[in-house]
């Protein structure tokens, strides 16, 4: 039982050892161990989350296709301009970037 007790009115304030607030967790000791325990595990558990959908993303050429023609299309080039070329020119990232960062952003 602790030393202390604290009351609101005439009811006894519960005490506890472990509490969490705003994603970092206090306990009655002064070591944090437990907290970068715990965001350690929590930050593994995404990092594998972000693994799993990239590798399940499968080939999207035709994604990048059809985006390709379109850039032809707006900057009205040749079609056989490089694709690094319109690239640079329209800023557009390629469907696989989008889709990572899209992925990040979740």
């Amino acid at each position: 039982m602790h030393a202390l007790s604290f009351k609101i009115g005439n009811s006894n304030l519960e005490s506890i050892d472990i509490y969490n607030y705003l994603g970092v967790t206090f306990y009655d000791k002064t070591d944090y161990t437990l907290n970068s325990e715990l965001l350690g595990k929590a930050a593994g558990r995404a990092l594998g989350s972000i693994i799993n959908k990239i590798h399940g993303l499968k080939d999207c050429g035709k994604i990048d296709n059809v985006q390709n023609r379109a850039m032809r299309y707006f900057l009205g080039i040749h079609r056989f301009t490089p694709i690094q070329a319109m690239v640079g020119d329209t800023g557009w990232l390629s469907s696989v970037y989008r889709r990572w960062l899209a992925m990040l952003r979740v």
